[in-house]
């Protein structure tokens, strides 16, 4: 392997941009409810 790392360490980092990704991302129309006791 050129890079000398394993499959699922590229899914890692994959999977933490794309979550990074989503929470730059947030909907403006989105309304948040009070949350009741």
């Amino acid at each position: 392997m050129a890079t000398n790392t394993s499959p699922e360490s590229w899914l890692n980092m994959q999977i933490k941009l794309d979550l990074w990704n989503a929470l730059q991302d947030k909907p403006k129309n989105v309304i948040k409810f009070p949350i009741s006791a």
